[in-house]
């Protein structure tokens, strides 16, 4: 039996804005259950909500900004191998099949992809998206190619500085609560 449900009726909790992710500490007792503070990254794109953070695994959620006009960057991981469902919006995913080539294909709500770590990829949001990722805990350790496929991944003027605005903006647009930014400067 499958259920549908409205991402604009969920309540957003309460959580604290970082510049940064920091590795995961594995500082639970065994068997014990503990609560995950969620901390959220402003990115030029979006927000990533993290809310899953141990030594074997993290969970994101990704809101992007649509911008059809964005090149997309083409990027690998050295160590980070992700799997990403879209929840709402449209997306381009291009990727390298080993030909040296882009393959491109449209994304639609439901899909998702699995991508292992050297898998030359780029997501461009053609609309805002909401995308749930799972991945290995590997922060910022991405090699960005684009030279290699000819494509300039310079970023519009509205993409190339966060804003902490941004936060409230896309929470609010699918619903959420009130919304509190804290623990980063405003601009």
């Amino acid at each position: 039996m499958t259920e549908k449900f409205e991402v604009g009726t969920v309540e957003v909790p309460e959580f604290e804005v970082v510049e940064e992710f920091t590795p995961p500490q594995d500082t639970q007792p065994y068997g014990c259950v503990q609560d995950v503070p969620l901390k959220a990254k402003i990115q030029r794109w979006g927000v990533e909500l993290l809310w899953a953070h141990t030594p074997a695994y993290t969970g994101k959620i990704l809101f992007r900004r649509g911008d059809p006009t964005y090149k997309g960057r083409v990027q690998y991981h050295f160590n980070k191998d992700e799997t990403f469902y879209l929840l709402s919006g449209r997306c381009r995913l291009r990727w390298d099949a080993g030909d040296g080539q882009l393959s491109e294909r449209i994304m639609v709500p439901g899909e998702s992809v699995h991508i292992p770590r050297y898998a030359r990829h780029s997501v461009i949001a053609l609309e805002d998206c909401i995308f749930f990722e799972v991945s290995t805990p590997h922060f910022e350790d991405r090699q960005n190619v684009d030279e290699d496929y000819g494509v300039d991944g310079e970023l519009d003027w509205h993409f190339k500085r966060p804003r902490t605005d941004m936060v409230v903006d896309v929470l609010q647009s699918i619903g959420a609560g009130k919304v509190e930014v804290v623990g980063y400067g405003k601009e």
